[in-house]
């Protein structure tokens, strides 16, 4: 698949931004590849649902919501290991 250079700027809260940069210590993989990795199977939806769910996303995250960066993390290791299994 070709590459594209995209920069982005995220605001999230330190707490899911230091989960972030664990877990990908952990995989042994920089942070870019773990983010695109999750964003890679995040377009698999259809388009519908992941401009609904970046809109909920954006709205829960402007009213201080969000989900723990452990329960982010432990989404994102069920998420790759589903992923493993095929």
């Amino acid at each position: 698949m070709p590459i594209e250079e995209l920069t982005l700027t995220l605001r999230i809260p330190k707490s899911i931004a230091d989960g972030l940069r664990a877990e990908a210590t952990k995989l042994n993989i920089p942070l870019a590849s773990l983010i695109a990795d999750v964003i890679e199977d995040y377009v698999d939806t259809p388009d519908s649902e992941i401009f609904t769910d970046i809109r909920e996303g954006l709205r829960e995250a402007s009213q201080g919501g969000g989900l723990p960066a452990l329960d982010t993390i432990a989404m994102i290791r069920k998420k790759l290991g589903d992923e493993s299994k095929r």
